[in-house]
């Protein structure tokens, strides 16, 4: 093999290695599937203690019943600190749906970000399917000291078929405040993006807690849940100047090239 060749490769290694600590970071994720996966975090029910509910994080059930107040759901037991990153993406798999998602009620169907693992959350950003009076649309919501903003992403409710058979949600938010929100499986995708109005992304970014959580049927007696599959909180760290100082240096020594034999 020519010494160039050999000098190649070994710019080409280390230029891998110098960049693997830019690769995307996953700080908070679970797959709800009973066992304890190295690096996984661990979740809990959330429920505001009215009606009946069932839940279950070894497979990802979520469930309310009877009880038009009922609002239950999963939320991280820990949080994140993602202020001094670019980003943040919050990716949900949703594998199913029980009931007609269109009696989604009140406070509606939540998948996002709070700053807290408690009920009383000041700060929180995320996608909702908000019930009751607005007819079951989808919205991005912010939430920052008392100021919600919604954002409608959707003019109309994609079937329950389309919820039945599962679907990704996906949220990104960004440093310079803006937003971007989608989805896939779904009769009527979300495909948006927009600028934060409620808080900024320096200011909500410190605390990150995952949750979702769905208030019940308008009237009870109605079932109605679905099952998460997978839920992951992550982020693609900027490359150190160091990084990039030393990719460059590895440049130039290609660019010189060693003596032919």
């Amino acid at each position: 093999m020519k010494p160039k060749t050999i000098a190649k490769l070994g710019i080409e290694s280390a230029a891998l290695a110098m960049f693997s600590s830019a690769s995307a970071a996953t700080l908070i994720t679970n797959n709800f599937d009973g066992i304890a996966d190295a690096g996984e975090t661990t979740f809990q029910q959330i429920h505001n203690g009215q009606g009946s509910v069932s839940t279950d994080l070894d497979t990802g059930s979520i469930l309310t019943q009877t009880s038009n107040n009922a609002s239950v759901g999963f939320g991280s037991t820990v949080s994140a600190d993602y202020s001094a990153e670019s980003s943040f993406t919050l990716d949900w798999v949703v594998s199913d749906t029980t009931g007609d998602v269109g009696l989604v009620h009140y406070n509606g169907w939540f998948f996002g970000v709070t700053n807290t693992t408690s009920s009383t959350a000041t700060e929180g950003l995320g996608i909702v399917l908000d019930g009751g009076s607005t007819q079951s649309t989808w919205s991005f919501s912010q939430e920052y000291l008392g100021t919600t903003t919604a954002t409608t992403l959707n003019g109309s409710q994609a079937t329950n078929a389309s919820f039945a058979d599962g679907f990704t949600l996906s949220m990104t938010v960004n440093s310079d405040d803006t937003w971007s929100a989608s989805s896939t499986g779904l009769s009527n995708d979300i495909n948006a993006s927009g600028t934060l109005v409620s808080g900024t992304y320096a200011a909500i970014s410190d605390t990150l807690v995952v949750n979702t959580t769905i208030q019940g049927p308008e009237g009870g007696g109605v079932d109605l849940g679905y099952t998460i599959d997978s839920v992951t909180l992550s982020t693609i760290p900027e490359p150190s100047s160091a990084v990039l100082l030393g990719l460059a240096g590895f440049a130039l020594i290609y660019a010189a090239g060693e003596p032919s034999s």
